[in-house]
């Protein structure tokens, strides 16, 4: 399954999909969704988000744990009001740095075995106060994370290699 609603939707604001199976969000899906603030989609099978997501301007929130995402869309990093990234359990390697826009203050990336380096793009997000990464594959932490991240309130790197 996919969601493709009509043009009328252009009035959402919250958008709650999570545990249905879908396997994509269409672009022009996203396009006719410009009021969107939150997007909540986890429990689904979704392996790609499309740059689309880069149009909702108004996005405060997005959930994508429990899916098949393997890359995050560059086009997040341009979502000036995103405060809440959560793309827990994923199969995310890496996480491009343009990809991780400066505002958000809460991102949790664990579950994501297949990540095994330290997203160097976190250190560029001066909002960040909460940050899981438990339960990936890091073998290290960069030795400026708490210089650089100096708002982190909340840290969990627990179950890692490190």
């Amino acid at each position: 399954p996919s969601l493709c609603p009509p043009a009328e939707c252009t009035l959402l604001r919250v958008l709650r999909l999570h545990n249905n199976g879908l396997k994509h969000i269409h672009g022009t899906t996203l396009q006719a969704l410009n009021r969107l603030t939150w997007l909540e989609a986890h429990s689904n099978s979704i392996s790609v988000l499309p740059e689309e997501v880069g149009e909702l301007q108004s996005l405060q929130g997005i959930s994508l744990s429990d899916n098949e995402l393997s890359e995050l869309p560059a086009s997040l990093g341009t979502l000036q009001k995103l405060k809440l990234l959560t793309v827990a359990r994923n199969k995310l390697s890496e996480v491009d740095s343009g990809a991780l826009s400066p505002s958000i203050t809460s991102l949790d990336l664990s579950g994501n075995a297949a990540l095994t380096t330290f997203p160097s793009g976190i250190l560029h997000m001066e909002s960040l106060s909460r940050l899981s990464l438990a339960g990936c594959a890091l073998e290290s932490l960069p030795l400026d994370l708490f210089s650089r991240c100096n708002r982190v309130s909340d840290l969990d790197v627990s179950s890692n290699l490190l």
